[in-house]
């Protein structure tokens, strides 16, 4: 997402309510929920999609019901922070917002009924659902590859501490901003000491990952400077 691109793909409404509170749009992965958990110290969970372990550890991916807090469940959290195939079918196909556990269900199928199918990124009173459950977390785009980060004034700490590991992590942050009375993301890229780490890390696992297909990394480098050269031009 570049400096000023009009969020039109992310967002239904031209005054996103997101806008008004503290948040935060980047990359949504594994990597970005472990964060969160060691932000908030919280076991999330995702809603309104059942978590796919029952009781005694049994694997009931069919079941149409199952309360909040069975995402708390050891296997259901290992499952969703690591974003295997159970928990990322279930985000990337559902329209979601992850939260704690813990939270109360009442208030969050009144989330659901107020944003009906236009996707909780565009509810029309964050500052509301905020005061009452302190901070969420949606995927958002069209593939859900980003997130939504929104936070209460009182937990202005995670916000804080989320964007300074985002750019720690050489990751870009958006924000949604009014630009000449035209909704815009802000864009903030992180430091770039950061961001070169991020790369160099980045192509080491491409790197490695390729090398186990007995692709060494000449070839590799070769064929993804082609690969460049087929992007469109910005």
């Amino acid at each position: 997402m570049a400096d000023d691109e009009a969020p039109k793909p992310l967002f239904a409404t031209p005054t996103p309510s997101a806008a008004s509170v503290p948040h935060l749009i980047t990359f949504f992965d594994a990597e970005l929920l472990q964060a969160i958990v060691r932000i908030n110290g919280a076991k999330l969970g995702v809603w309104n999609v059942p978590a796919p372990f029952g009781e005694d550890d049994r694997y009931e991916p069919y079941r149409e019901d199952a309360p909040l807090a069975a995402w708390a469940m050891a296997l259901n959290q290992q499952g969703l922070l690591n974003l295997d195939t159970n928990a990322s079918g279930l985000i990337y196909g559902n329209e979601t917002i992850i939260v704690d556990s813990t939270t109360d269900e009442a208030v969050l199928a009144e989330c659901e009924k107020a944003c009906g199918e236009e996707g909780y990124e565009n509810l029309a009173d964050f500052p509301g659902l905020l005061a009452k459950i302190n901070w969420a977390l949606v995927p958002i785009g069209q593939e859900h590859d980003h997130v939504l980060f929104v936070a209460g004034q009182a937990k202005m700490d995670y916000f804080e501490l989320l964007w300074q590991w985002c750019h720690a992590r050489g990751r870009t942050v958006s924000t949604i901003a009014l630009d000449g009375g035209k909704l815009a993301l802000k864009a903030y890229p992180a430091p770039e000491e950061a961001r070169q780490q991020a790369a160099v890390e980045q192509a080491h696992q491409y790197l490695t990952r390729l090398a186990q297909f007995g692709i060494g990394p000449q070839e590799a480098v070769a064929h993804l400077a082609e690969l460049i050269g087929r992007l469109p031009k910005a």
